[in-house]
């Protein structure tokens, strides 16, 4: 069975074809063009789940387990500048403690201004306080425990 001319000029063009892709392939292992290679799926999981950590965190899912009540003297209360142009409200206690006082939505607790605005410096106060201090996050503005309800001793 002999080939027409069209199919030997076919033939010829995929022959043609797949040497330009081997010397392609030739011309990238000797460093001209590099390869992506590939990611190791261990850094995929710990990513993940830093990212879920982190996003849990944020949102205050682990808040709840995380509740405590603490006796802390007022000695001055501010407005910080946080990442991006946002702002956190901090008070700061006698002890060297920082606190925040945000809303947090997943526990129902929304009134985060208002707490603010009855704290005043030199008072004292029990306060219900969820969260973490994570010192890393300060650069951010944030990471500090945050207050949830107050109640002024005398």
């Amino acid at each position: 069975m002999s080939l027409s001319d069209e199919d030997e000029y076919e033939l010829h063009q995929i022959d043609a074809d797949t040497e330009g892709y081997q010397d392609s392939v030739r011309v990238s292992e000797h460093g001209r063009y590099r390869r992506r290679k590939p990611v190791n799926p261990i850094y995929i999981v710990f990513f993940v789940i830093f990212f879920i950590v982190a996003f849990a965190y944020s949102f205050g899912i682990f808040d709840p387990l995380l509740t405590s009540h603490v006796t802390e003297k007022v000695i001055e209360k501010e407005r910080i500048s946080g990442f991006k142009g946002s702002s956190v409200n901090v008070i700061f206690t006698l002890d060297q403690q920082i606190f925040e006082v945000n809303d947090n939505f997943f526990i129902g607790a929304t009134d985060a201004q208002n707490i603010y605005n009855e704290i005043q410096a030199e008072h004292t106060y029990n306060m219900t306080v969820i969260g973490w201090d994570i010192p890393i996050l300060h650069v951010a503005g944030g990471g500090y425990p945050n207050v949830i309800q107050i109640q002024e001793v005398n």
